[in-house]
C-alpha cells in the first residue's frame, strides 16, 4: 500500500515481497456449483499467504500465475456460502482446471437481545482531502478497509466511501466484506455477496458514495467485537488504481494484495466511514 500527500508522493509502506511470478506459468480453469453445474463467479483464487491470487470473472473462468517454487504451498478456492476447496499447488498444475465447490448449509443467524443502550455511532474515518493510500498496480482481489474497534455489539447501518481517481474506478465492480477478527486472522461473516458498482451509488458530497447495508439486513448487519469493512476490486479497472482519502487518527487499516494473501495492518486509516448503531 503506497500513501501520497499533497503534490509530492511519499511511500509510508508498502506491501514488499520479491516478484515471484516473473518466472511463473499461466493455469486457468473455470469454478463450478458443484450442485446445479453452473459456473461460479468472482470466486476468490490463491495461494494461501502468498501474494499470488485473482479473482474469477462473471463466468466463473480464472487465470492464475504460479511460479515453479511454490508447488509445495496449497491454493484454495473460496466463495461466499460455499465451502473452501483447497490443493497442494503440485497437484492442482496437473489437473484439467476445473474446480467444483459445494453450497454449506445455511447457518441460523444469532438473536439480538440489548441488555444495554443503543447509541448513533460513525466509526472509521472519512481522511483528508490532501492524503490518499490504496494500491497503485491494482489486480483482482486487493481489498482494504478499516478495523472498527468495537468492544460490545453493534448494527452496521451503511458506509460512505471517499475514493480518489474515480474517473477511474467508475466502470469498475467492487465487493463488500464484512470480516469478524479472529487473532491475526478473519473470517467473513456475511451470507452472500454484496456487489457495487460506483455509478449506481448515492453521493453524499462531491467525494463520497454511500453504501446501504440494509439491503442486506433491514436493521442493519449485527456484529460483535472486532470488525473489519473492506471494499474489495474484482473487475475492470481501467486505470489500474484504488485509492482512497486517509488520515493518522481513527480506525487502523487492514488490507491484503491478492485473494488467499496474507492480511496486513497499518496505522494509517483509509476513507471508509461506518454508520452504526453500538450498544453501551
Amino acid at each position: 500500500m503506497v500513501i501520497y500527500m499533497k503534490i509530492c508522493i511519499v511511500t509510508m509502506f508498502s506491501l514488499c515481497v520479491i516478484n515471484i511470478t516473473l518466472f511463473a506459468q499461466k493455469y486457468t480453469g473455470i469454478v463450478y456449483d458443484g450442485g446445479t453445474m453452473k459456473p461460479i463467479p468472482y470466486v476468490n483464487i490463491g495461494v494461501v499467504g502468498k501474494d499470488v491470487g485473482t479473482v474469477s470473472d462473471s463466468s466463473g473462468i480464472y487465470s492464475i500465475n504460479i511460479a515453479s517454487q511454490l508447488t509445495n504451498d496449497t491454493i484454495r478456492f473460496s466463495f461466499i456460502g460455499y465451502e473452501s476447496k483447497e490443493f497442494l499447488v503440485s497437484d492442482f498444475i496437473k489437473s484439467d482446471g476445473k474446480v467444483m465447490l459445494v453450497q454449506q448449509p445455511i447457518e441460523l443467524k444469532e438473536i439480538f437481545v440489548s441488555t444495554g443502550t443503543m447509541t448513533e455511532k460513525l466509526l472509521g474515518n472519512k481522511g483528508m482531502s490532501y492524503m490518499s493510500a490504496g494500491f497503485s498496480d491494482v489486480e483482482k482481489g486487493y481489498e482494504c478497509g478499516p478495523l472498527l474497534l468495537i468492544k460490545k455489539r453493534a448494527f452496521l447501518k451503511g458506509c460512505e466511501l471517499y475514493l480518489v481517481g474515480k474517473k477511474y474506478l467508475n466502470t469498475a465492480k467492487f465487493r463488500i466484506n464484512i470480516y469478524k477478527q479472529n487473532g491475526d486472522d478473519y473470517s467473513n461473516i456475511l451470507q452472500s455477496p454484496f456487489y457495487i458498482n460506483l455509478d449506481s451509488l448515492p453521493k453524499t458530497d462531491s467525494d463520497s458514495y454511500y453504501v446501504d447495508f440494509t439491503q442486506i439486513e433491514s436493521k442493519g448487519i449485527y456484529v460483535s467485537g472486532n470488525t473489519l469493512v473492506t471494499i474489495e476490486y474484482i473487475e475492470d479497472i481501467t486505470g489500474g488504481k484504488m485509492f482512497l482519502r486517509a488520515g493518522f487518527l481513527g480506525a487502523p487499516t487492514v488490507c491484503r494484495k491478492t485473494s488467499q494473501g496474507k492480511w496486513q495492518k497499518y496505522n494509517i486509516s483509509v476513507g471508509i466511514r461506518v454508520q452504526a448503531q453500538v450498544e453501551k
